[in-house]
């Protein structure tokens, strides 16, 4: 069996593979941390707005 992917043998593929999971692990967390981030900040404006009484003014309450 000849492994040749993309021109790398073996070790090339583990090399790569490893790469991978390492951008991977950098990355997810981050990309978490940003969502979760966002999230809190529009809770905060939402609950500023609702205190503030933006939310009578947009028509939401009757």
């Amino acid at each position: 069996m000849h492994l040749d992917f993309l021109g790398l043998d073996f070790l090339g593929l583990a090399y790569l593979v490893t790469a991978i999971v390492l951008a991977w692990d950098y990355l997810a967390p981050r990309i978490h941390l940003a969502r979760v981030r966002r999230a809190i900040v529009q809770r905060a404006r939402r609950e500023a707005a609702r205190a503030s009484g933006g939310a009578a003014s947009a028509g939401d309450a009757p």
